[in-house]
């Protein structure tokens, strides 16, 4: 809608209106554009540089007036009569960070007040992400570029849930720079990019034989921790960050309850004691070491950073050098599901923020499905087939 603007008129438009956003453009300032949203009003000047719409940022309606608005766009008019893009003209104060930049100073900062560590999203982006992008002004990525990277990651071998992650964690941050009004983002490209379909299904667990020499091999490792870690790790599903750095005041023996401080999830968790693992915690106060923590470095006093050299010695005795840490989460869910657990119960016991996530060991036990069945076949299997009164149907099909 054209208007001729005032602060009056602009102030009446924002007082009445919580719709989403509206547009309205001045007709005494030309690129001049007044933006509503239900959190407030917004100038900007608007233009076409090079064949592409461009929005430049001036001010919110309160902080900046009518009159100042104007005449920030006539200066940024004049520039465009001179052949010159305002964007650049504003100056490095103005300027568009590059997607380093923004990482850096801006993304990396904010995800760590809630997450409880930014090493994921720090690897996606120092690895992937910024030797792709880094030195690109953030509105200068564009769809095209992006599913340039995705090809060249999956010619090189990636998985799709990878490469997902890391355009998720792309689409976040250029999200976050619209939301912040940063300088020259005014759309996030991948908002609704579609990402690539995943294998989800769960396909590496322990067998009962590879359990057995798992538990020989870590018996055999100078590592004198390590046995008890793996084996609270099966029989409790949890993280190995959540093993590696539990404490002895997270644990309530009385009511046979572990209490994970801010989970992946950002929230407390609690985890049961099994009967196993509760024995596993007396070994542990059976040895007397003066620690808070429950499995203390013998070189530091602290909790074990990295177990990998122990473990990779460990697993390649017993023959299973494509077995990871994580694996072992996916064996004691397996072990869940495969012995009756409901996906629901799983799902609590894993701290899944989503049912999602935990469907994708439904698949584990096939028998359990087939049974469920028979239920069915009770109810209505009289309705469907007809039995002969000389005894049950013969299927001669699958003789």
């Amino acid at each position: 809608m054209k208007l001729v603007f005032s602060d009056t008129l602009l102030a009446g438009l924002a007082g009445g209106d919580s719709r989403g956003k509206r547009h309205f453009v001045d007709l005494a300032q030309r690129g001049l554009v007044f933006e509503l949203t239900p959190s407030g009003g917004y100038f900007h000047f608007r233009y076409t540089f090079c064949g592409r719409q461009k929005l430049l940022s001036l001010g919110k309606h309160g902080e900046t007036d009518v009159a100042a608005a104007r005449t920030k766009a006539g200066e940024f008019a004049h520039l465009l009569l001179d052949g010159v893009d305002p964007a650049v003209a504003r100056g490095p104060k103005f300027k568009t960070p590059t997607l380093a930049e923004f990482v850096e100073q801006k993304y990396l900062p904010h995800i760590r007040t809630y997450k409880t560590t930014d090493t994921n999203d720090l690897n996606y982006f120092k690895n992937h992400l910024l030797p792709a992008f880094g030195v690109w002004p953030l509105n200068t990525i564009r769809r095209g570029d992006v599913s340039s990277f995705v090809s060249r990651k999956l010619e090189a071998g990636l998985k799709p849930g990878s490469i997902n992650r890391y355009i998720v964690a792309l689409r976040h941050a250029l999200g976050l720079a619209v939301q912040w009004e940063i300088p020259g983002m005014d759309r996030n490209p991948l908002q609704k990019y579609p990402l690539l379909k995943e294998n989800n299904l769960i396909t590496r667990f322990l067998s009962e034989e590879e359990t057995q020499r798992l538990k020989t091999a870590l018996r055999e490792s100078e590592n004198q921790h390590l046995a008890a870690i793996v084996g609270l790790l099966l029989v409790t599903g949890a993280r190995k960050s959540e093993v590696l750095r539990a404490r002895w005041e997270q644990f309530d023996l009385d009511r046979r309850q572990w209490r994970v401080p801010k989970a992946k999830s950002g929230y407390h968790r609690f985890i049961p004691i099994s009967d196993v693992a509760l024995q596993i915690l007396a070994e542990r106060r059976a040895l007397g070491l003066d620690s808070p923590w429950l499995f203390p470095s013998p070189a530091t006093g602290k909790p074990f950073v990295e177990i990998f050299n122990s473990w990779n010695t460990a697993r390649r005795r017993a023959g299973l050098t494509d077995l990871r840490i994580h694996d072992l989460r996916h064996s004691f869910a397996s072990a869940l599901v495969n012995g009756g657990t409901p996906l629901y119960e799983v799902q609590k016991l894993l701290g899944h923020s989503s049912i999602r996530t935990t469907e994708r060991y439904a698949h584990l036990a096939p028998e359990r499905l087939i049974n469920s069945m028979k239920i069915s076949d009770s109810a209505f299997g009289d309705v469907a087939l007809t039995v002969p009164e000389e005894g049950p149907m013969q299927f001669e099909l699958f003789k």
